[in-house]
């Protein structure tokens, strides 16, 4: 019971951590966490619409 109600206080600072520090991620770094967040449901949806423009900004640097 505690680790359920630990779990999304855990994801709520964590995820306004990487809000507050989306521009120091590099595009491998935020590819990962949207697939990481695709596991968490709708949950999370809104860190989708905070990362997509930091990914395209740097689009260019991505390699095969």
């Amino acid at each position: 019971m505690v680790a359920e109600q630990a779990r999304p206080k855990i994801f709520a600072v964590l995820i306004k951590h990487i809000k507050d520090n989306v521009d120091a991620l590099t595009v491998h770094e935020l590819c990962e966490l949207s697939l990481l967040l695709r596991n968490f449901g709708d949950s999370y949806e809104g860190v989708y619409d905070l990362i997509e423009p930091f990914i395209l900004s740097k689009i260019n640097s991505l390699s095969e």
